[in-house]
């Protein structure tokens, strides 16, 4: 009984240090590098097309309005 209130316990405490914070940072699209390569591939004349598979992003705070 004691092992099951200690592991519940540690459950609990493990549990709350993970909720995040105000000052957490978030991934979000770098949309003037999108924009300047494909640009940069609409103005070739082979007429390259850009396909985005994991688009490049950049590091920001987080803010309130940018919460999910």
């Amino acid at each position: 009984m004691r092992l099951i209130i200690a592991c519940l316990a540690a459950v609990v405490v493990v549990g709350c240090s993970q909720t995040p914070t105000a000052s957490m940072k978030q991934r979000v699209v770098d949309e003037n590098y999108v924009a300047l390569v494909e640009n940069a591939a609409h103005s070739n004349s082979s007429r390259v097309e850009v396909i985005w598979i994991n688009p490049p992003t950049h590091i920001v705070a987080q803010t309130d309005n940018m919460k999910p």
